[in-house]
């Protein structure tokens, strides 16, 4: 069943052919940034080292987005759609390593902050890296992991990407009949806050909203 029937399909062909573009536009910056920065990984300064641990997440999410289109399931009716719900669920995985981008762009402003404002060596920092590194690297794998568990990873009804999200689309509506069989408010939504009033600053006082979903069974906290 075509679980997208009202979506302008010459629309989404174009959303497609957009994003594709600019997939392709960031893996050649990313991959450039790479060589440029490979043969200076032993420097003293860990500025080539952060960037290239940067390019490489940035291919990373710009692969993800490359072919989620093509990973979302078929009976969705999205432009070339012609994946499955593990397809799916995979794709989203890996989205979270933008979770790694964005940690890897703070540590490079905390290291000129440092450098210019606190006047720190490179040494200085270099002591921090290794940790920083792994954390950075375990960020989205621990997330990843949540998301998974917890089948929080489902198409979105208006948008060609695999998020947090529930199946079937709409069945969290007020007005739906669709029992929701995936994706109920899952520790996902409580850690990024992304449905109004379920961050984590909120739990305490709205945990009789929240569930916590393993495979198909809800379950109230």
């Amino acid at each position: 069943r075509n679980m997208t029937a009202g979506i302008d399909v010459a629309r989404g062909a174009v959303a497609v052919t957009l994003s594709t573009t600019s997939c392709v536009l960031s893996l050649v910056g990313s991959l450039s940034i790479m060589k440029l920065t490979f043969k200076k990984l032993r420097d003293s300064s860990p500025t080539p080292r952060l960037l290239f641990q940067l390019s490489v997440y940035d291919c990373m999410i710009s692969a993800t987005l490359l072919l989620m289109p093509y990973g979302i399931p078929k009976d969705y009716g999205y432009p070339f759609s012609s994946g499955n719900q593990q397809t799916c669920t995979a794709l989203g995985f890996f989205v979270r390593w933008a979770q790694a981008v964005a940690a890897t762009s703070c540590c490079l402003s905390l290291y000129f902050m440092l450098r210019l404002v606190y006047n720190w060596k490179d040494g200085d920092f270099a002591r921090y890296e290794r940790p920083l590194y792994v954390a950075i690297f375990l960020l989205p794998v621990a997330f990843g992991v949540v998301v998974v568990i917890t089948e929080s990873l489902n198409p979105q009804l208006h948008f060609n990407i695999c998020a947090y999200g529930y199946y079937p689309p709409g069945c969290n509506a007020d007005d739906s009949e669709q029992q929701c069989t995936r994706g109920a408010y899952s520790l996902g939504h409580l850690w990024d806050g992304s449905h109004l009033g379920h961050g984590p600053t909120n739990l305490p006082w709205q945990c009789h909203e929240c569930h916590l979903t393993i495979g198909t069974e809800a379950k109230g906290c």
